[in-house]
C-alpha cells in the first residue's frame, strides 16, 4: 500500500497499473484467461478511479488495520471471502477478523486478493 501510494505520486496511473500486474503476477505473465474479460474490466476500473480516492483509500488502509468492532456495530450479516493466493493482506489476520465477528467465511483454492473477480463462480 506504501508503494501504491508513493508510485501514484511520481508516475502516471498508467506506469503504477503496469508495476501493479507485475507484483500481482509475481513477474510471471498474469494469467487471465479464466475469466474472460478481467484484464479489461480490471483496467478500466483503475482507469476510472480518480488518484485522490486511490490516495486516499490506501491512507484509511494504512492508518487503521482492525475494523472488526465497526463490523460488529453493523448488526448485518458478514461473510469473509479471499484467496489462498491472497497478497494484499494477512490471511491469518483474515481469518481472526472473520472469526471475531462471527462471519461466514470462505477461502477461495488458487484465488488472490478479489476472488469474485478472478473466480466468480466460487
Amino acid at each position: 500500500m506504501r508503494a501504491l501510494r508513493a508510485g501514484l505520486a511520481v508516475l502516471s496511473k498508467e506506469r503504477v497499473w503496469q508495476a501493479m500486474c507485475w507484483l500481482d503476477s509475481r513477474g510471471e505473465e498474469p494469467d487471465t484467461s479464466d475469466v474472460p474479460g478481467l484484464a479489461d474490466f480490471l483496467l478500466r476500473r483503475w482507469s476510472r478511479t480518480r488518484i485522490a480516492q486511490l490516495r486516499g483509500a490506501g491512507r484509511l488502509l494504512l492508518d487503521r488495520r482492525d475494523g472488526t468492532e465497526e463490523l460488529l456495530a453493523l448488526r448485518t450479516p458478514l461473510h469473509f471471502a479471499y484467496g489462498t493466493d491472497e497478497m494484499v493482506w494477512s490471511t491469518a489476520d483474515l481469518a481472526a477478523a472473520a472469526a471475531r465477528t462471527g462471519a461466514h467465511h470462505t477461502v477461495v483454492a488458487g484465488a488472490g486478493h478479489s476472488p469474485t473477480c478472478r473466480t466468480p463462480r466460487s
